[in-house]
């Protein structure tokens, strides 16, 4: 009988909705700024929809409400064996 180590990589994807209000004397152009400002600071600290929803309220946009999928509701799982070695 022979151990073998076998290394796997899984990459799990959640969606969120998040649900806002864009203040009627902010142009459209103005809301996108503020979205990638958003998505960007985000980004640094990869963080999930929750933490954009509280930078997106710090950036003065109303978040009015929002989902939660993760961790019980993936959307999307891939698995794949990535090596099989002698142990």
């Amino acid at each position: 009988m022979q151990k073998v180590e076998i290394q796997v990589e899984e990459s799990v994807r959640y969606e969120d909705t998040i649900q806002v209000i864009q203040p009627t004397d902010m142009s459209d152009e103005q809301f996108d700024k503020i979205l990638n400002q958003a998505e960007k600071e985000n980004r640094r600290f990869e963080g999930g929809a929750k933490d954009l929803a509280s930078i997106l309220e710090r950036l003065g946009i109303k978040v009015v409400s929002q989902t939660f999928n993760f961790p019980e509701s993936p959307r999307r799982s891939e698995l794949e064996i990535i090596d099989v070695r002698d142990v």
